[in-house]
């Protein structure tokens, strides 16, 4: 047996409930397939596919999975966020551009 796969199967466990837990009002979901590891996002009508090598899991510290992690979850709120500004935007009479305060780096 390959004694690398609990760990890669821990670091993937691991991903995918700091995910779900980061992202609790969206799906996630999880597949695994010729040593590619696939995390698969919904989030406000935006999908997300983040995946990961077998060999990139086995390399990663907790560390660098926890900023991983952190990435993925910056990108998709961040463009869910650019996603209902930009509905604010084209619909100005709703209430959506004051039900969001905080602006992604890249929204100026």
């Amino acid at each position: 047996m390959d004694t690398s796969v609990p760990k890669v199967e821990k670091a993937a466990c691991t991903i995918l409930e700091h995910l779900r837990h980061k992202l609790n009002n969206a799906e996630v979901d999880y597949e695994s397939f010729n040593g590619l590891h696939s995390f698969l996002i919904r989030h406000d009508g935006t999908r997300f596919r983040v995946q990961f090598t077998h060999q990139a899991l086995l390399r990663k510290t907790a560390y660098e999975i926890e900023e991983a992690i952190h990435k993925v979850v910056e990108r998709v709120l961040c463009a869910t966020r650019s996603r209902l500004f930009k509905a604010a935007a084209k619909y100005p009479q709703t209430d959506f551009y004051n039900s969001s305060k905080v602006l992604c780096a890249n929204d100026h």
